[in-house]
């Protein structure tokens, strides 16, 4: 009798855990067309990874045909993000949102990094007006530039901020956006200089 009400138990706590990740909302990112593809990956990493790391690790799995992604879980939604490959030489400059860990850089200005959802709004908003701005919503990109030996923690933390600003501005406007697109990148060093 015992071994059946253990059992019982055990089929039960199964049974809720299986629920429990059934009920969860899923959310892609740039959108969900970009997840048709089979050859999707997990980018899996330790929040002690030094971001060097993490980004050879994509950068790997795009070598491999595959497309990689970020997989977030919050209480009651499970993120997939795709970080998009970095071939910034082909975009302009103006359309890139550089996320710091501190800071929010456009083509031309710094802002502190609590006005994310202000300087996206501004990107979003511009339709190609302002020549220092994105020329459309659809050419926006967040980059996230990180040292490389910052670890997962950071890049967790810019995420989610980055998530969570677009997410509040998408709410504000009512209606679909378009996808949210991220590269991930170091700051470029200059070399040293040459000696003779």
């Amino acid at each position: 009798m015992k071994i059946y009400l253990i059992i019982l138990s055990l089929l039960l706590f199964l049974n809720c855990k299986r629920n429990e990740n059934t009920s969860k909302k899923v959310i892609f990112y740039p959108s969900k067309e970009n997840f048709k593809n089979s050859n999707s990956k997990q980018i899996v990493f330790d929040l002690n990874d030094d971001f060097f790391r993490i980004i050879k690790q994509v950068n790997n799995t795009y070598e491999n045909d595959s497309i990689p992604y970020f997989l977030i879980k919050k209480r009651d939604t499970i993120i997939k993000i795709i970080p998009l490959r970095n071939d910034s030489g082909f975009i302009l400059r103006r359309n890139f949102i550089t996320l710091t860990k501190d800071s929010v850089f456009t083509f031309y200005e710094k802002y502190p990094v609590n006005k994310l959802k202000d300087v996206l709004q501004l990107n979003y908003e511009n339709l190609g007006t302002k020549p220092y701005l994105a020329e459309s919503p659809e050419r926006t990109i967040v980059d996230i530039e990180l040292s490389p030996f910052d670890n997962g923690h950071e890049l967790m933390d810019c995420l989610n901020q980055l998530i969570h600003s677009y997410n509040e501005l998408k709410n504000e406007y009512d209606k679909k956006m378009v996808g949210l697109k991220v590269v991930l990148s170091t700051p470029l060093t200059a070399p040293p200089p040459y000696e003779e």
